[in-house]
């Protein structure tokens, strides 16, 4: 506590609500400025957990100068596509024409299926065309399983994913889905080659390519 009587001679104290509005030297001035004296060294304080509304947009303002720049160390990374979503990053620029021709009706099929999917589990009474769907739709969520290190090449894609959106495993079971691809992948390497040249030479899904698969 401040001791007032070493600041002001005795019988000054009552000074200190004298008018100041005269800018004069008042021992009310003179009693502010020991305070601030006493005050200043002191360290701030850390802001608290109920900031006023102005002090927080500038520790808002304060973290985005920080942090609100790109670098060069992520330029390459993108984040994962989600066909729920109207607009993704990536889309189809990056797509040959053959792959574009097949991943369109996947991509549609698939974003479908995820509605579909979700509603179903509040409903038990399932017509026949939204049972047919939903087993699509679980096939190619299945085909698009990939084992690690094991990379397709994109007519091995484009095969995959033709299979799936055009029924031809609607038959199967789910656990069978990827093992009969593997054998399909490998039957057509075997007797019909033909099948990855038109592709990787035209770079579009031919009509000779689909009788290939038929």
């Amino acid at each position: 506590m401040i001791n007032t009587d070493q600041l002001f001679p005795p019988g000054q104290q009552g000074l200190l609500i004298c008018t100041h509005h005269h800018n004069q030297y008042t021992p009310l001035r003179r009693l502010r400025g020991h305070l601030w004296e006493l005050i200043a060294p002191l360290p701030p304080r850390p802001p608290p957990q109920q900031t006023p509304p102005g002090y927080q947009a500038d520790l808002h303002c304060a973290y985005h100068q920080r942090t609100g720049h790109d670098t060069d160390s992520c330029a390459a990374l993108r984040p994962a596509i989600n066909v729920g979503i109207s607009v993704s990053r990536v889309g189809s620029a990056a797509q040959i024409k053959a792959m574009k021709q097949v991943a369109g009706k996947s991509k549609l099929e698939l974003a479908q299926f995820a509605e579909l999917e979700a509603f179903a589990q509040f409903s038990s009474d399932l017509d026949k065309a939204t049972q047919n769907q939903l087993a699509r739709g679980q096939r190619l969520r299945e085909l698009l399983k990939q084992s690690q290190a094991a990379p397709l090449t994109v007519e091995e894609q484009i095969m995959t994913i033709y299979t799936g959106t055009n029924g031809y495993l609607d038959s199967l079971e789910i656990g069978q889905v990827r093992k009969f691809l593997a054998e399909l992948r490998n039957y057509l390497k075997t007797n019909k080659p033909q099948f990855q040249e038109i592709i990787s030479s035209t770079k579009t899904f031919t009509e000779e390519a689909k009788t290939l698969l038929k």
